[in-house]
């Protein structure tokens, strides 16, 4: 047996290889590993921002279905509002109408009642001259005039008739002054204005 002294044993070529090869195999795998924490971290923060997208979508998503039905009851005041107008103006429409059929209505009334009254007047005084002519009394000397005079004032034309006596016997001035007919003292409860022809 040869023993060599100071002498360093020199590898075999294969066993060097090995060396390089499990050098270069752990310098790569401490790349890779390397990379591998970077990727994760990446990846953990590419998820991170992944939940916090999907945060802003519901948030997106709840914020336009409260904007659709705040539309949506905006939308129904409004179509109510606009039945409400259309419904007033059908309403005061008819009352339009309603009031200008009264209007005519009243017109046509107050026009018989002028008429029926100056019949009614017409006939008193036919009535009143036939009894005086029929009486056989001697009537005071008295023109046209004097009996168309007010019983009151004896100066202005009687032109109103009291209501419910009928009597024509008053001017519009001492007319809007009494409560009772001077004629028959009744109570008065207006008077209508009559136009001499």
């Amino acid at each position: 047996m040869i023993v060599t002294v100071g002498r360093k044993r020199k590898d075999s070529p294969e066993a060097e290889l090995a060396k390089v090869l499990t050098a270069a195999a752990n310098k790569a795998f401490k790349r890779l590993r390397a990379e591998l924490d970077t990727a994760t971290a990446a990846t953990q923060a590419v998820r991170a921002r992944e939940e916090e997208l999907r945060d802003s979508v519901e948030h997106l998503r709840l914020d336009a279905e409260h904007t659709a039905s705040i539309l949506e009851a905006s939308t129904s005041a409004r179509n109510h509002a606009f039945a409400e107008t259309e419904y007033l103006r059908d309403l005061l429409a008819a009352t339009e109408h309603r009031l200008k059929l009264t209007q005519e209505e009243v017109a046509s009334t107050t026009q018989r009642l002028n008429i029926e009254t100056q019949r009614c007047v017409e006939l008193q005084l036919a009535a009143a001259a036939g009894a005086a002519a029929g009486s056989g009394c001697a009537q005071p000397a008295t023109t046209k005039e004097e009996t168309s005079l007010c019983v009151c004032c004896v100066d202005a034309v009687r032109d109103r008739v009291f209501h419910p006596c009928m009597h024509l016997a008053a001017c519009g001035t001492c007319a809007a002054k009494l409560d009772k007919c001077p004629v028959c003292r009744q109570g008065v409860e207006g008077s209508l204005l009559i136009y001499h022809a």
